[in-house]
């Protein structure tokens, strides 16, 4: 689990420690960028598991018969074959890919809760960016 990593426990201590100094707006649009990104690869690897043609509509998550590509065993006891190859390549790409769009939410999170406790700190008066930045969380 990334969240338990000392890379990404960093990362998120810089994330929220630019979200309580410093705009936090600013960041939060660059993390919804990057959440949408990885939210669209994360798309691609799931049909890249199902063996669906990869297309550029702007379909739904399907996610139905995923789990039956998914071999019940560690991946490291799959056996090697030119089969199994594709399989153990794409169901490592769609965990790298989960595990991204899982780090960006909660990265998201703490900066909507940084930005949030800001503004309850500094009063009922906000701030051209506290506005801002709430109007970007609504839209």
């Amino acid at each position: 689990n990334v969240t338990h990593s000392s890379t990404s426990s960093t990362l998120s201590a810089a994330v929220k420690t630019i979200a309580t100094h410093h705009d936090p707006q600013k960041l939060i649009k660059l993390l919804a960028a990057a959440l949408e990104s990885r939210i669209l690869h994360l798309n691609i690897c799931i049909k890249a598991l199902r063996n669906d043609r990869i297309s550029d509509d702007a379909e739904k998550f399907m996610c139905d018969g995923l789990t039956e590509r998914i071999p019940c065993v560690p991946l490291h006891d799959i056996q090697e074959s030119e089969g199994n190859s594709t399989l153990i390549h794409n169901l490592s790409t769609l965990f790298r890919s989960i595990i991204s769009v899982d780090w960006l939410v909660n990265s998201l999170a703490t900066v909507v809760k940084a930005a949030c406790q800001r503004s309850n700190d500094a009063g009922v008066g906000l701030g051209r960016s506290e506005r801002e930045w709430k109007k970007e969380i609504s839209s």
